[in-house]
């Protein structure tokens, strides 16, 4: 594998380092919190927006641009083109697209004469190259769109793309997700106490039974605090090697504007109120660009995009379960002394014989992800220290 594996946390606009330890561990991390910017972000964000599509326009004469017809995706899209770039744009067709963010694409398409390259992925190839994407990540696997967003991005590769442009970064530091920053009861934010169901079934292939839960009161943590906490514990774990380190071991440079210091700093200046607004996040971005993308498409709901669970249908989870048997064998499993072998072969069966609508078909196929991506990821030069030090 050729990769040019960068650890990275935040990228410059050309995809260069800027901060060491997105997604390997090492470093510290997002930086801290400076004081509040006097204004509400929206110039701000335009202006370094604009700043780093004009350095890429003028580093990169061939330039690749993904497209889902979501404001991030959208806007660098827009960008582009009112430069008077003619980029290539690639939409991901893998059955698990919003009717209406597919309906903004195809306006942004017409808008500026473009075409759009699709990369069709049926849900019968993802078992295949689940054991690749996890090499090429470098990194663990959750959710069958990230092997699908492999492929998509193996295709791009193949076809001669060098730069490609990625909106990935604006969910992350501008709040896109407004759930994942409520608070529970137990002070627990919405990333955290998402995860809830799947350590309780992670907890039941452990040999040590009495694991204690670890709690977190997220009412100790400003908004800043809480962004880059799930920046570093969703982000750089999970993200960031799907968007950035695959695509990055196929010799495909990733450029990533909204993760560029300039948006860092704007974006660690403002607070809930610039940014969340009821159920809309990223509120200062989507003032920010809608001159440039329309108010449709500004104004749009986020809305979550997962593979079905067992592949939405009874044969493909049968050859993801006939997967996970091979690869969470006692042998391979060996590695991890905290799992017990059995505890997961009855996992797999339990995976086996779930509906297919209920949700812990989805949290215990996550579970089973994460623990085959491990046995892989062990197995890598240099593997062992970074992926022992813990089950999970």
């Amino acid at each position: 594998m050729k990769g040019r594996r960068r650890d990275v946390t935040i990228l410059d606009g050309d995809g260069g380092d800027v901060e060491k330890g997105a997604y390997s561990g090492n470093g510290n991390g997002l930086g801290d919190s400076s004081e509040g910017m006097s204004s509400d972000g929206v110039e701000e964000i335009r202006r370094v927006l604009e700043r780093e599509i004009d350095g890429l326009c003028s580093k990169y004469e061939g330039i690749d641009v993904g497209l889902s017809g979501g404001v991030d995706s959208s806007t660098l899209v827009c960008l582009l083109a009112r430069r008077g770039v003619r980029p290539r744009v690639w939409m991901l067709g893998d059955g698990c697209q919003d009717e209406g963010e597919e309906r903004h694409a195809e306006a942004i398409l017409r808008r500026y004469d473009l075409e759009a390259h699709r990369v069709v992925v049926e849900p019968s190839q993802l078992p295949g190259a689940f054991e690749e994407a996890v090499r090429l990540m470098e990194g663990p696997v959750i959710n069958a769109r990230a092997v699908a967003k492999t492929l998509f991005f193996r295709a791009v590769a193949d076809e001669g793309g060098d730069v490609f442009v990625s909106g990935v970064g604006a969910d992350d530091l501008l709040a896109g997700k407004p759930e994942a920053f409520g608070l529970n009861a137990e002070g627990q934010p919405g990333f955290v106490a998402s995860r809830v169901p799947a350590k309780k079934v992670e907890r039941l292939i452990l040999r040590e039974k009495s694991v204690r839960e670890t709690k977190f009161d997220g009412r100790e943590l400003d908004f800043w605090g809480l962004r880059k906490l799930r920046f570093e514990c969703v982000t750089r774990p999970l993200v960031l090697p799907m968007e950035v380190g695959a695509p990055e071991s196929m010799e495909l440079r990733v450029c990533t504007p909204f993760l560029s210091l300039a948006m860092y700093e704007v974006a660690r200046g403002l607070g809930r109120e610039a940014l969340i607004a009821g159920d809309y996040g990223k509120v200062a971005l989507r003032k920010a660009v809608e001159p440039w993308v329309g108010e449709e498409v500004a104004w749009q709901p986020k809305v979550p995009v997962y593979a079905p669970a067992g592949g939405g249908s009874e044969e493909l989870r049968r050859r993801w379960a006939d997967l996970f048997e091979g690869l969470l064998t006692k042998h391979r499993l060996g590695p991890f002394e905290r799992v017990c072998p059995d505890a997961v072969k009855s996992l797999v069966d339990e995976y086996r014989c779930l509906d297919l609508s209920s949700q812990k078909l989805r949290i215990v196929e996550q579970v089973l992800m994460h623990l085959a991506s491990l046995v892989i990821l062990v197995r890598q030069p240099g593997g062992s220290g970074r992926w022992l030090e813990s089950y999970l």
